[in-house]
Parts: structure tokens; C-alpha cells; sequence
């Protein structure tokens, strides 16, 4: 796994997801990790990996990183209702690159 990519990616792209398998990425609770765009390096990246394991995804927002541990599924409404459960603001769709918001999360 090549982590200078992944951090490139996500500055390029707001975001980078390492799934193993599924369409639709969905954050797990108990995993999240914020730091600085500064701080966002291949040291962090791989402490962050060695916690929670290869499937993860990095979200870039108002020069903070999200780090999630992910679950990804291949349904979309089992994505969605996960997602809710989970009080996640959205999921992303792995196959057309995009995020997904949930209605009525606040």
C-alpha cells in the first residue's frame, strides 16, 4: 500500500477510501481520528493503519482529516440504513466516486 499516494489523494481529491470489498463506504463508531492537513503524514497514516486495519477512509474538510475505519457494503439501502444507525452524516459510493448525504442526520 503506498501511503504517500493515499495522502496525495486525499488532498487532491477530499478523500480516499481502502476497501477490501462493497460499493458503498460507511464509517464504523469508536474509530475516528481528526488531525490537522499538516499533520497528516505517512507516520500518522500508518499508526492509524496498525490500529484499525486496511479498510479505511480518509475525508479532507476545512484543512482537518477525518481517519474512519470503514464498512463497505454492496447495497445501497442496507448502506443508507447502517449509515443512519450510525448517525453518519453521509456514505460514498466507491463505483461513481461520490458521496451520498443522509436525509434527517443532523
Amino acid at each position: 500500500m503506498n501511503l504517500q499516494k493515499i495522502i496525495q489523494e486525499t488532498k487532491n481529491n477530499g478523500g480516499y477510501t481502502n476497501s477490501i470489498s462493497g460499493r458503498y463506504s460507511v464509517a464504523i463508531k469508536g474509530y475516528e481520528k481528526i488531525v490537522s492537513e499538516n499533520e497528516f503524514t505517512v507516520e500518522t497514516l500508518e499508526k492509524y493503519i496498525s490500529e484499525v486495519g486496511q479498510e479505511f477512509g480518509t475525508w479532507l474538510d476545512n484543512g482537518q482529516v477525518y481517519l474512519d475505519k470503514v464498512e463497505c457494503f454492496d447495497n445501497l439501502e442496507t448502506a443508507l440504513n447502517e449509515a443512519e444507525k450510525r448517525e453518519e452524516l453521509a456514505i460514498f459510493d466507491l463505483v461513481e466516486l461520490k458521496e451520498i448525504r443522509i436525509e434527517g442526520v443532523k
